[in-house]
C-alpha cells in the first residue's frame, strides 16, 4: 500500500481511510503531525462497515495529543481510521503506510 496521507485544518474529520485487511503482512505505521498553528486530535479506528455505523473507537497512543505521535498495529488491522480534530485551528497532516509489497 502506498501512504495515505489526509490533512484536517481546523476542528473536524479526516475522510476515513480504508485499510487492507487481506494484506500479507498486518503490520501499519499510522503517523500523525502538527503542520501549523495549534490543535488536539485523535486517530479514530472503526471496525464495521461501512465506517460511522458504531461509534469509533480511539486508539490510546493518539487521544488528546496536541504534538507530533505515530503507533504501529502488528500482527492485526483495523477496517478504518480516520483523524479527528477536536481543539484549535491548527493543521493536522495524518499519514497511514500499512506494510507489505
Amino acid at each position: 500500500m502506498r501512504p495515505v496521507k489526509l490533512t484536517q485544518v481546523g476542528v473536524g474529520n479526516t475522510s476515513w481511510v480504508r485499510l487492507d485487511r487481506r494484506a500479507e503482512t498486518l503490520n501499519t505505521l499510522i503517523v500523525t503531525r502538527l503542520i501549523s498553528g495549534t490543535a488536539m486530535w485523535s486517530l479514530q479506528t472503526q471496525e464495521n462497515d461501512p465506517p460511522g455505523s458504531t461509534t469509533p473507537f480511539v486508539d490510546a497512543n493518539i487521544s488528546a495529543v496536541t504534538a507530533n505521535a505515530f503507533t504501529v498495529w502488528e500482527g492485526f488491522v483495523w477496517a478504518y481510521c480516520r483523524l479527528a480534530v477536536t481543539v484549535g485551528t491548527g493543521t493536522v497532516q495524518l499519514t497511514v503506510l500499512q506494510g507489505g509489497p
